[in-house]
């Protein structure tokens, strides 16, 4: 229990396998966790504090974003793509979606109808349009990119790029890296 900020752990959920990203929907009500040991996504109901499903992604699932629309994206890193989950009824798209050498990060502009992947293979980000579940676009970045982000205002996507120890800044209007700064060791999420 922390005392001064008033937070204490209610419950501890056990877990089939170890587990990377955590997302949880607007309502508060369920959380959707990666599980890439087994290539799978927990869903967990906050309510009772329960899995109550495991849903069957791609290979190696790393990280996983929810847009307001109720869909999440699940970066398969050992696939080359991603999964698009209906978060509503927890039911995965039977098509994935390709994008580029093992997706690692994944973040949706505050539209919620395009995405933003980090692809560590090729050193880029794919630009992804949701509602026709392709890449429209690549966006050169620098060395290993891991995680991403999107200003609120939509204007910019933040990437750690973990080969060179930077930071690139998309200016998503243009659609290229608007400036690369660098930072300390490793950055990733």
């Amino acid at each position: 229990r922390n005392v001064e900020w008033g937070w204490s752990v209610i419950a501890e959920i056990p877990l089939p396998s170890f587990a990377s990203q955590i997302e949880i929907t607007e309502n508060n009500r369920l959380a959707f966790v990666t599980l890439p040991y087994i290539d799978r996504v927990a869903v967990i109901d906050l309510e009772v504090n329960l899995v109550v499903e495991l849903l069957i992604v791609g290979d190696d699932p790393e990280d996983i974003a929810i847009n307001r629309n109720s869909l999440a994206l699940v970066t398969n890193q050992g696939d080359d793509n991603l999964s698009a989950i209906n978060t509503i009824i927890s039911e995965v798209a039977p098509d994935r979606i390709r994008v580029g050498d093992f997706p690692t990060g994944v973040a949706f502009a505050p539209q919620g109808n395009i995405a933003y992947v980090a692809n560590q293979g090729d050193n880029n980000v794919s630009v992804v349009n949701v509602f026709h579940h392709r890449e429209v676009n690549t966006i050169p970045v620098g060395e290993f990119p891991f995680g991403v982000d999107v200003s609120k205002d939509g204007r910019y996507t933040v990437v750690s790029n973990s080969g060179d120890n930077s930071i690139s800044i998309i200016d998503n209007s243009l659609g290229h890296v608007a400036d690369t700064i660098e930072v300390g060791l490793l950055p990733a999420y």
